[in-house]
């Protein structure tokens, strides 16, 4: 079974494999802290030292990038 989140890295590297290349890294991350992408969440550091968190939930975004690319198979039934 697929890991059910994502980390932005990855996600972009599915986006740019689906011929979604016009959305860059960093553009994806900003979405993310805005809360433009219903398929995402961010959590802030709660420390100037802490690590900002982006969660990248599987099935809506692989959904989502199925919307938008011919490029991109059914996920195989588990």
């Amino acid at each position: 079974m697929a890991g059910l989140i994502i980390r932005p890295r990855d996600a972009w590297d599915m986006m740019q494999d689906a011929g979604l290349s016009g959305i860059g890294l960093e553009t994806l991350r900003a979405g993310i802290r805005q809360g433009r992408w219903p398929w995402a969440d961010y959590i802030a550091a709660s420390s100037p030292k802490g690590k900002d968190e982006y969660i990248i939930y599987a099935l809506p975004f692989r959904a989502w990038l199925r919307e938008r690319s011919p490029y991109v198979k059914e996920d195989a039934p588990a």
